[in-house]
């Protein structure tokens, strides 16, 4: 029920009007008085007063028991905001406070300082660190590295650019070669085989010129078997490279006397003896380089080959350090210190994540709970305004039921023959006040009693 509703229920007294709505009281009154009554002596009520009495209380009854509705439902109003307020904004920052220490509490045993994973990476970084100090101060030099930084190619270190260059450089060269074995439409092939010869010649050269760049680091604690094994496996590895220039080459004479390139009657590699007599006994052919019978087109290209892969070598040669490990040591060092800022970034970023996410979903409730605050405010303002409402009701209608009264007394006065009784007047409403104290008392007696003056 709404405070107009149960304004309603007073509409008689809520817009009371002096001249309008005493005429009954004055014609009362007047009737009374002319009969002199009530007596000179009496000193309750009239029969007639006490009945505007408890029509007043009647309708102030009715009122206030809707009133009371009213105000109850105000009150249960705030007490479910109240606990919605409890439940909603109390309770979701505990729970929101809760879950983001245990988060943080989780990450903080798997990637924080304490952590197994922390200190396993803080003691292989500890072990890589000493060896690589270890081996510098043994040379007593910084690391030797050239060509190691990135290019304009950030991908790749000026070494690989160079190196993939030369591989680049192998694969037409090989072309010649290696187009003998497959037919005309398989290019594709071709192309793939002659990219891979260029690839494992430079990968071969890549060996070559660090283990001379190394060699004497190498054998220093080798002891001799060791020493000749060493030399057995890189002259191994230089006799591979020869052999595969050296067939590289042949297929490709093959392929130059094929196109006229080479020269009629030219002889590759391959011919027999019968078929390539000169290719051991002709005069002047006894040299490595009778292989090409003086085929200008054929050593030129061998030339290029043997320049390419000796370019590698040397770039390998000079890219290395001459200790064997240093590098090694270096990059094994520099490894285990990402990892180790890897966790430590890793760490940052996930507690950064959780906070974030606690200040967004905090800042939900906090909005929740100012919306919440700001309509318990509101109720609670409502239900002052309606104590309010009810207390100027009750002067209203106490000030009507004063003003019938004191025109009924006067009328009554005017038209008496004899003395008015006692409780007329100032006395009236004293008497007026401990009418309402005792009747009224239980409903609304402390209450209205405030505002009989």
């Amino acid at each position: 029920m709404t405070v107009s509703t149960a304004d309603r229920v007073l509409d008689f007294y809520l817009n009371f009007s002096p001249q309008r709505d005493t005429r009954s009281e004055h014609r009362r009154g007047t009737e009374h008085g002319q009969q002199n009554r009530p007596g000179s002596d009496q000193d309750d009520f009239s029969t007639y007063e006490v009945q505007k009495i408890n029509e007043a209380k009647t309708a102030v009854e009715i009122y206030w028991r809707r009133i009371k509705e009213e105000q109850e439902n105000a009150v249960a109003r705030i007490r479910n905001k109240e606990q919605d307020y409890e439940e909603k904004y109390t309770n979701g920052k505990i729970f929101l406070l809760n879950r983001r220490n245990g988060q943080l509490n989780s990450i903080e045993n798997n990637y924080g300082g304490e952590s197994g994973n922390y200190r396993s990476l803080q003691d292989k970084y500890n072990q890589k660190s000493e060896e690589y100090n270890s081996i510098a101060v043994d040379v007593g030099r910084p690391l030797i590295r050239h060509l190691y930084t990135a290019s304009f190619l950030p991908f790749l270190s000026w070494y690989l650019l160079l190196m993939t260059l030369l591989a680049i450089i192998e694969t037409p060269i090989n072309w010649w070669s290696v187009g003998t074995i497959f037919s005309e439409e398989s290019w594709v092939l071709t192309l793939i085989s002659a990219i891979m010869a260029g690839i494992i010649l430079i990968f071969i050269a890549h060996f070559v010129g660090m283990f001379f760049r190394q060699v004497r680091e190498r054998f220093r604690n080798e002891s001799r078997w060791g020493k000749i094994v060493w030399i057995l496996v890189i002259v191994a590895i230089i006799g591979l490279a020869l052999a595969i220039i050296i067939v590289l080459a042949a297929m490709r004479q093959d392929a130059l006397e094929l196109t006229g390139i080479g020269g009629a009657g030219q002889r590759t590699l391959f011919d027999t003896p019968a078929t390539a007599p000169g290719f051991v006994t002709a005069p002047g052919n006894e040299s490595f380089f009778g292989l090409f019978r003086s085929d200008a087109p054929g050593l030129f290209l061998f030339m290029i080959n043997s320049g390419v892969f000796l370019v590698a070598a040397i770039l390998s040669y000079f890219r290395h350090d001459p200790h064997p490990d240093y590098e090694r040591a270096h990059d094994d060092m520099e490894n285990a210190e990402k990892e180790l800022q890897k966790l430590s970034e890793e760490y940052q970023n996930r507690i950064f994540d959780i906070e974030d996410q606690y200040r967004k979903q905090m800042r939900q409730v906090e909005t929740l709970g100012n919306r919440l605050s700001a309509e318990i405010a509101e109720s609670k303002e409502k239900a002052n305004m309606l104590q309010d409402h009810v207390q100027k009701t009750l002067a209203i209608i106490l000030g009507v039921l004063i003003q019938q009264l004191s025109v009924y007394q006067t009328a009554n006065e005017e038209a008496r023959t004899t003395a008015s009784p006692r409780y007329f007047g100032a006395g009236g409403k004293d008497k007026l006040r401990q009418h309402i104290l005792s009747d009224w008392g239980p409903t609304i007696g402390p209450e209205a009693a405030e505002y009989v003056r």
